[in-house]
């Protein structure tokens, strides 16, 4: 984990060097983290941009596409995030790629501006407990745990190696 001031990120990494299979146990792996850490609570899709008919935002509840100062960007709100719902996520090119970012709570017009910010910048700063992948899809970027010790004990439970 990596501790900025009172912000941190975790970096759960997968081997680049996988087989196939490892592959479908890594997604089964992040839907599983992502649906422990979701349970009860109300989730944000964040993507810069506008998303394609195809996506799995649309799946997942009510697509909006806004616009802060000059950067669009598409927002879906989830009241629940199933195992299956968050496999096809993790399966969807948006969120493996990392340009859709999961944000555990529901944004207003400060957490856009904080997150467009932080794309250009550090997300971390922003203050926001989210999930990113990086651009290869080999690692899970969890950002501003609101607990830590128990996002730790969770990655340590799933047998996940960072």
């Amino acid at each position: 984990m990596i501790n900025i001031h009172k912000y941190s990120v975790i970096d759960i990494s997968l081997d680049r060097n996988i087989q196939i299979r490892d592959w479908e146990a890594w997604k089964n792996t992040v839907a599983k983290l992502l649906t422990s850490v979701a349970s009860n609570n109300l989730l944000s899709l964040f993507t810069l941009g506008k998303v394609t008919k195809q996506s799995i935002m649309y799946d997942l509840g009510e697509v909006k596409l806004s616009k802060w100062q000059a950067s669009k960007y598409s927002i879906c709100f989830i009241s629940h995030l199933s195992y299956e719902s968050a496999i096809s996520l993790v399966d969807e090119a948006e969120f493996y790629l990392g340009h859709t970012i999961l944000i555990k709570q529901s944004v207003t017009e400060e957490t856009i501006s904080s997150l467009i910010v932080g794309l250009n910048n550090d997300m971390t700063l922003s203050g926001i407990e989210m999930f990113k992948m990086s651009c290869d899809g080999y690692c899970l970027q969890w950002y501003n745990p609101y607990d830590p010790a128990y996002a730790e004990s969770l990655i340590n439970s799933l047998q996940i190696n960072d």
